[in-house]
């Protein structure tokens, strides 16, 4: 299987031996490992249940900072908070919340996972990834889209600041906060501000 732009999936919460039978008919050979962070006392200040678990899924020709992007994220979380982190290419099982970063996806559209949700992509490859998802409602305009446990985003760094809203989410803003200071990154709060949009005439897009 081809992408013209490559990126990649963030699975939270999975079981590690039992992920979806749907990605891995993509085949994508399997090659996991684990870094365990260091658990935490301080409790989240949400009251969702937080994943401790964290995927990401990796094919051929990925584009690096669509990974290292959110995981970089997801490494400094690990300072305060439990986090283990694999790479994983089987398929989805028992998942919590399924994360996809620019093109990403696409992958996530032909597995069906984004069957009847909102979501969004890259826009430069719009047209293409778009196709894949005929029950999927593509969000034209939108830096990233949350539907449910379900979140997409645009390009590689709006899957930065996806990352950032996502640990808001669970964590809570201060913690949120604390990690974008350790980074020195200034993270758009907006998932609605997306100027590729305009770049690319998909502003006015229905």
């Amino acid at each position: 299987m081809r992408y013209h732009l490559a990126s990649i999936c963030l699975l939270a919460g999975w079981s590690c031996n039992a992920i979806a039978q749907e990605l891995s008919e993509f085949g994508i050979p399997t090659s996991t490992s684990t870094t365990d962070a260091i658990p935490s006392p301080r409790a989240n200040t949400t009251s969702k249940p937080v994943p401790i678990n964290y995927g990401v899924v990796l094919f051929p020709a990925f584009q690096l900072l669509d990974v290292f992007g959110p995981l970089d994220a997801l490494s400094l979380l690990a300072i305060t908070h439990q986090v283990n982190l694999y790479t994983i290419a089987e398929s989805r099982s028992a998942l919590q919340y399924i994360l996809s970063v620019c093109t990403g996806a696409e992958l996530s559209a032909k597995a069906g996972i984004l069957d009847g949700k909102r979501a969004t992509t890259n826009k430069a490859a719009w047209k293409s990834t778009i196709a894949s998802g005929p029950k999927t409602n593509w969000i034209p305009q939108a830096r990233w889209v949350e539907d449910g446990n379900v979140w997409t985003s645009s390009g590689i760094s709006a899957g930065i600041d996806l990352t950032w809203a996502f640990i808001e989410e669970m964590y809570g803003r201060p913690t949120a906060e604390r990690v974008t200071t350790y980074l020195e990154y200034e993270r758009h709060e907006d998932p609605s501000w997306d100027p590729f949009a305009v770049v690319w005439n998909l502003a006015t897009v229905s």
